[in-house]
């Protein structure tokens, strides 16, 4: 079983920088926005968009953070930036044959462009190319709207997470999106 759990490791780690890789930018004409893998000199500015999107509040802090975009080999964090502004952001990790979203946000005066859904398409686009088969997520019982974007992206409930979000003891809902 230790084997096959460090191949498996070997694996994603293997398949995760060949596929996100520095230097690896995109950039959007239509929103005139630059999507990138984040660094580690990003994180003030990715709480900085959690902190606008949470109205002041930081679900996750610096060092959840710093975990996700400098250690863990699983995980690969994206930037959207405005002229070099961090305008929004996306956690993408690998977890069996799935790619979770973790975490995406996007600045309160930048919603509604297409940022959000371009940072999901990319999602998609990276679960295609690893040939994993869907991407996964948890959304607030309470968040209609953002269950509402995930539905027009083509997310599908799956179940309700009794007490999921611990902090206020509220439901989440797992979302799923199959990838063709």
């Amino acid at each position: 079983m230790k084997k096959l759990i460090t191949w498996w490791r070997n694996l994603i780690d293997f398949q995760l920088d060949d596929v996100i890789k520095d230097g690896n930018d995109y950039f959007n004409n239509e929103l005139n926005c630059m999507i990138r893998k984040a660094n580690a000199q990003d994180i003030r500015s990715i709480l900085m968009v959690e902190r606008d999107v949470y109205l002041g509040e930081l679900p996750w802090t610096y060092t959840d953070f710093f975990t996700e975009i400098s250690i863990n080999r699983q995980a690969g964090f994206f930037v959207a930036t405005i002229e070099e502004e961090v305008v929004a952001f996306i956690g993408l990790r690998a977890q069996k044959n799935t790619l979770h979203i973790s975490n995406l946000a996007v600045k309160r005066q930048h919603q509604r462009m297409g940022i959000g859904q371009a940072l999901i398409e990319m999602g998609k686009a990276i679960g295609k190319q690893l040939e994993i088969s869907q991407l996964s997520l948890e959304v607030r019982f309470s968040n209609k709207d953002a269950q509402a974007f995930y539905r027009k992206l083509g997310f599908h409930s799956d179940k309700i997470l009794k007490g999921y979000y611990t902090e206020l003891k509220e439901d989440g809902i797992e979302m799923i999106y199959q990838i063709d």
